[in-house]
């Protein structure tokens, strides 16, 4: 029953920010309340300031009313799982921007605690302060190809679905371009247990 609650209200939600005028300022508003305390538990798991978070966080709650508005969340995850993997992402991207590195961020799908997605062996959390685990994400991102770089960007920091990445690269078939997606994500995690493997010597 509650989860039943839970979900009525999150389509309340959806509903009410893809509405005009006071019902999605209201909504707006919720979304930015529902989801603030993400703001302190990556200020304690990540140990950025605050303030530079919550610039973050509003960074997010515009993105992810716009992807809303646009259609681009299906809602094929909770709309809280969806909000919490793009600010966890936004943050690890400006992380690596202060860190001047000249890759592109990828991804882990074990988003703590939240991720909705099929968990891997492995997860680019352990044993590292963020400036290292940067560093070794770069280095595993510089073994890879541009295509896999720019479509892991798109499905984690973008949000786009399978089928709006599939159109930005201009491939037709679905089935081909899932096929491509796999093996870019099962290509990053094998070279980055390999990685771990040899740190951990």
């Amino acid at each position: 029953m509650i989860l039943l609650h839970q979900t009525q209200r999150e389509e309340h939600l959806i509903h009410s920010l893809q509405s005009q005028g006071r019902v999605k300022e209201l909504a707006v508003k919720e979304l930015i309340d529902r989801h603030a305390g993400y703001i302190y538990r990556l200020h304690r798991d990540m140990g950025l300031a605050e303030e530079v978070l919550k610039d973050i966080y509003t960074d997010t709650v515009i993105s992810v009313v716009r992807q809303v508005e646009e259609g681009h969340f299906r809602g094929d995850s909770k709309l809280s799982s969806y909000f919490f993997r793009i600010f966890y992402f936004k943050t690890i991207d400006y992380l690596r921007k202060e860190a001047h590195s000249q890759s592109r961020i990828l991804f882990t799908n074990e988003v703590p605690d939240l991720g909705d997605s099929n968990s891997w062996n492995g997860t680019i959390h352990d044993g590292l302060d963020s400036e290292d685990r940067l560093k070794q994400i770069s280095a595993v991102l510089n073994k890879m190809c541009p295509l896999c770089r720019s479509l892991i960007d798109d499905w984690i920091l973008k949000g786009y679905t399978v089928q709006e990445m599939a159109e930005r690269m201009g491939e037709t078939d679905i089935r081909k371009f899932s096929r491509t997606k796999y093996k870019c994500t099962e290509k990053f995690k094998s070279l980055w247990n390999q990685q771990m493997r040899v740190l951990a010597y």
